[in-house]
């Protein structure tokens, strides 16, 4: 009987220490966190919020994170994975999951009426500096021949940029839907994420619309010093040159506009467009076309 009473007496006495050991340690979690957290700061310092993927049974990445910014994007490289975010190739541009979708737009009406102004700038600075150098008073059939080589200089360079864009070797444009004017200046906006290093996400949003017109500057310039000085100095011996000199100084001044008032220009020509589409969707994340009819 004793002996009985001993044992259940010892019993109690165990069960009240381990009571009191689990008390404490539900009071007092703190042995787990260190573990846990340097867990999670080992993984984040390896992987960024901006650049942790989603991971599958097999390990592999299926779905990438989101990256910073609004241009900096992933695409997939030739083992599957998917890259780092940062710039997407030319002809891609990022969708609202920060992946980089192949452009499969045409250009609008309005993207037309922008390439048609850059192309009639050209030819207009053409004609005017014809006349300033022919320095005559009356329309004459010299200077209609010098009027006419600038016409079929331009209209050959517009129509060599459209078969060298994309689809190549078709009177086409393949292209990314222009929304805004933050489009045409992505190296302004750079993410800096955490303060510590720049991502560098410049690209051509506006795929192909900046190139488009540096391209056809560039065919202007050839085609006019392949065509023009023949018929210069056969027409015009004297004054005839000054007008390709007039045009080796204002190709580059228009060069320099494109590139730094391109977007202004393009907005001034889209701006009833872009504020009936923008009540319409309500969305400023691209999507490309064939996206949205196959959700139709």
């Amino acid at each position: 009987m004793y002996q009985v009473s001993y044992t259940s007496s010892s019993f109690n006495n165990l069960s009240n220490q381990r009571s009191v050991a689990l008390m404490s340690t539900a009071a007092s979690p703190v042995r787990s966190r260190p573990f846990f957290s340097s867990t999670v700061i080992r993984f984040f310092s390896r992987f960024p919020p901006w650049q942790v993927p989603s991971f599958n049974d097999n390990g592999d990445a299926v779905r990438p994170s989101s990256c910073p910014g609004i241009y900096c994007g992933r695409h997939r490289l030739d083992d599957g994975n998917w890259s780092d975010c940062g710039a997407c190739p030319r002809g891609y541009r990022t969708n609202s999951s920060s992946i980089c979708v192949k452009c499969e737009d045409s250009p609008e009406f309005y993207d037309w009426l922008y390439l048609g102004f850059m192309v009639l700038l050209a030819l207009v600075l053409h004609w005017f500096c014809i006349d300033t150098a022919a320095l005559r008073r009356s329309f004459c059939k010299e200077v209609f021949a010098l009027h006419l080589s600038a016409l079929v200089e331009t209209a050959m360079a517009a129509v060599l940029t459209l078969l060298m864009s994309e689809p190549w070797g078709k009177l086409e444009v393949r292209s990314c839907r222009t929304q805004k004017l933050s489009d045409w200046y992505t190296l302004l906006h750079n993410p800096n994420p955490d303060y510590a290093d720049t991502l560098h996400c410049t690209q051509e949003a506006v795929y192909p619309l900046y190139t488009m017109v540096f391209i056809f500057y560039a065919l202007s310039i050839v085609l006019m010093l392949i065509i023009r000085p023949w018929l210069a100095g056969h027409f015009l011996p004297v004054y005839g040159k000054m007008s390709i000199y007039a045009a080796l100084y204002f190709f580059p001044t228009l060069a320099l506009i494109q590139a730094v008032l391109g977007g202004l220009i393009w907005l001034d020509e889209d701006v009833p467009h872009s504020i009936d589409a923008n009540k319409e969707s309500g969305l400023d994340e691209y999507v490309p076309h064939s996206i949205d009819a196959n959700k139709e």
